[in-house]
């Protein structure tokens, strides 16, 4: 199983995150009338995913930008991007080359607390991000940027 954590931070909020959604996650249908508070964001996080799956440093500068608590500017922090994205590029050479992403599942609790998990898509196989986000007041925060390459996370987005 290939699992990497790409960036969390506050991972009390992210517990926190996850249980509010799961217990009071509105269907895709009851949220579509109010998906406009949510577009700009899951762009976004699209835009991550695409940036990081293609190897692009750029991405680093969009999360810290978005992040609810932004890592640290060490160079510890720089060493661990780099390894990050060498550990991506390793994953492009075992399953091919990035053929593009698209959301395929979503959650909304309460206009605050968002999850969305996309499938970033490569030749010999499919990789899972999922992006949770909390807007405390009128602007969106990054909680955490997880992606997992196992089947167990191809098999959450098929439920």
């Amino acid at each position: 199983m290939f699992r990497r954590v790409v960036v969390i931070s506050g991972i009390a909020a992210a517990i926190v995150a996850m249980v509010c959604l799961s217990t009071s996650a509105r269907s895709d249908n009851a949220a579509s009338d109010n998906s406009a508070p949510f577009d700009e964001m899951k762009k976004t996080c699209e835009e991550i995913v695409t940036l990081f799956s293609r190897g692009d440093p750029k991405v680093y500068e969009l999360l810290n930008e978005h992040m609810a608590s932004p890592p640290p500017s060490d160079v510890d922090q720089a060493a661990k991007n780099v390894l990050q994205l060498k550990s991506l590029l390793a994953l492009q050479d075992r399953f091919g080359a990035y053929l593009g992403c698209e959301v395929a599942k979503e959650k909304h609790a309460n206009q605050m607390l968002c999850e969305y998990d996309f499938v970033a898509k490569y030749e010999k196989n499919v990789v899972v991000w999922t992006c949770m986000l909390y807007r405390p007041h009128d602007k969106w925060k990054i909680l955490a940027c997880v992606f997992r390459a196992d089947s167990g996370a191809v098999s959450s987005v098929l439920n």
